[in-house]
């Protein structure tokens, strides 16, 4: 399993391996970013095309 942000086919994706929630920071293609939390496993951010990076940045 790929810990942190990764891209398949059309999808973009963040795996949290830890334990707990955590808040992660997501950037698009046009340089704009936000944040949201994730539960350990992975979540589909959106489009590949679209979600360009995620990383890790606190707990929730």
């Amino acid at each position: 399993m790929v810990c942190g942000f990764w891209e398949s086919g059309f999808y973009a994706y963040y795996t949290h391996c830890g334990p707990g929630w955590v808040q992660i920071r997501i950037v698009n293609r046009h340089g704009e970013t936000w944040t949201r939390c994730v539960s350990p496993g992975t979540t589909e951010l959106g489009s590949s095309w679209n979600i360009t990076r995620a990383w890790y940045e606190r707990g929730c």
